[in-house]
């Protein structure tokens, strides 16, 4: 019998900590060895794929809120074969960045995840406060979700970066 291997580990860039349980999957090969008695010689069959499973299928990576995965999923690999050798993928996360308002009394508001990719983000709203009118990192206002509304909040730019803080001043 022989077994391929596949883990695919899911760690922090900030500290190589786990940042979501390891992930694992195995294609199993077995064959028959026949010996002849008088030379002693071991004859083998094929091997052949248990349950004719001979690939690692595509795994997804997880979303975790705040951070953002190098990739979304690690491919599917076909044709594994009894000499191929174990495969050791790792997926990191970096911490997203935040919209960084001016005003004391608004805190951060990091980039929220996409939550069907790890290795996006999706645009939140900038909340409206009376008397405030934000602006981007270019000095132009930001658009209100409504015009007619403008307690609807604000759209911020999209990040030069999701990893980068922006400034809504």
């Amino acid at each position: 019998e022989k077994t391929v291997s596949e883990t695919v580990k899911y760690v922090y860039a900030k500290n190589n900590q786990p940042a979501a349980p390891e992930v694992t999957d195995a294609v199993t090969y077995t064959r028959n060895g026949t010996v002849d008695l008088v030379t002693r010689t071991v004859t083998y069959t094929t091997w052949v794929a248990q349950d004719n499973k001979t690939s690692f299928s595509a795994k997804h990576s997880p979303v975790i809120k705040g951070y953002l995965a190098d990739a979304a999923d690690v491919p599917e690999i076909d044709n594994v074969t009894p000499t191929t050798g174990d495969v050791n993928k790792i997926v990191t996360y970096n911490q997203l960045g935040s919209y960084i308002p001016n005003l004391t009394n608004l805190p951060g508001i990091p980039y929220p995840n996409d939550p069907n990719n790890a290795h996006q983000t999706t645009t939140p709203v900038i909340p409206y406060e009376p008397g405030y009118q934000p602006y981007g990192p270019d000095g132009n206002p930001l658009k209100p979700v409504n015009p007619n509304d403008l307690t609807k909040g604000y759209l911020p730019p999209v990040p030069t970066s999701p990893l980068a803080n922006t400034p809504i001043t």
